[in-house]
């Protein structure tokens, strides 16, 4: 269900990357905007910190200084 609603899973599909705890409702949207519209204050944490790091492991080998650039 994470991977239907866009969020990163690991390659085991065993863990996900959720940033706030209302993502797992869909909520996002309206909770961002009452919090904002209504208690005049920021959704997100007042000091982001990153807890884990996002990797990626390239298909083939690569030549140096390699840019990824995306097709449109």
């Amino acid at each position: 269900m994470l991977a239907q609603k866009g969020h990163i899973l690991s390659r085991a599909r065993k863990t996900a990357m959720i940033y706030l705890s209302h993502h797992l409702l869909g909520l996002e949207a309206a909770t961002s905007i009452l919090d904002a519209g209504l208690l005049k204050r920021s959704s997100g944490a007042p000091d982001p910190k990153p807890h884990l790091d996002l990797i990626a492991i390239a298909e083939q080998d690569l030549p140096a200084e390699t840019l990824n650039r995306r097709e449109s």
